[in-house]
Formats: C-alpha cells, structure tokens, sequence
C-alpha cells in the first residue's frame, strides 16, 4: 500500500524540488479507531488518488502501473481476508485524517472489539 502510495505521489507530483521539506508530496500511515469493522491501519496520500471501484483494484493482475504486476492489492485484500480482516476503501468523512488527505485513502481493518 504504502508502495502505491509512493508511486502514486510521483505521478500528481512529478518534480522533485531541491528542498525536500516543501515538497507538495504527502503521506499518512496511522493507526484509527473509526471504522465500525474494528481496529485499521490507515494509508492516505495527495497523489492520484483511485479511478476504479475497490472490486476492480483488489483484483489479480489489475493494474494501472506501466509496468505494474496487479498482485499488491489484491495479495493484502487475501491476506486480510484469510486472517478475519478486511482491506477497506473509506469515502470521506468516515476516517479522521489530515486536510491535505485528498488523494487514495486504504485501511487494513483487523478483526476484534472496537
């Protein structure tokens, strides 16, 4: 995911300014307590952001990399689903996240009370 992420930002953001501390490219990894599923670890950008439905991305060999394999989302959806979780796609609103969050948004959700 995070991986994606990376990607992703270089494609929104392809110019790498010499001050990396202005650089307009973000990432967010942390931990939320807001989906009612359980427990997330939540993975948010201001890259490109999805433009296919989580059906089509979590499916083997999907992908819209030039040279991307499809495997990654759909190896972390298997994952989770084999350990009781789920890989999840929240809309706006439903996680707590910066303000400049405005591109992919992905969490992996664990099994377990809230």
């Amino acid at each position: 995911m995070i991986d994606n992420s990376l990607y992703w930002l270089r494609v929104r953001w392809p110019d790498v300014p010499s001050d990396l501390e202005s650089s307009e490219r973000r990432l967010f990894v942390g931990a939320s307590h807001d989906l009612a599923d359980g427990p997330a670890i939540v993975v948010a950008d201001n890259g490109a952001g999805f433009q296919d439905t989580p059906k089509h991305v979590t499916r083997p060999f999907f992908t819209r990399k030039p040279d991307g394999m499809g495997l990654g989302l759909y190896y972390a959806n298997l994952a989770m689903e084999l350990n009781g979780g789920r890989l999840v796609f929240p809309g706006e609103g439903e996680v707590e996240l910066p303000a400049w969050c405005d591109g992919a948004v992905i969490a992996i959700v664990f099994k377990g009370a809230k």
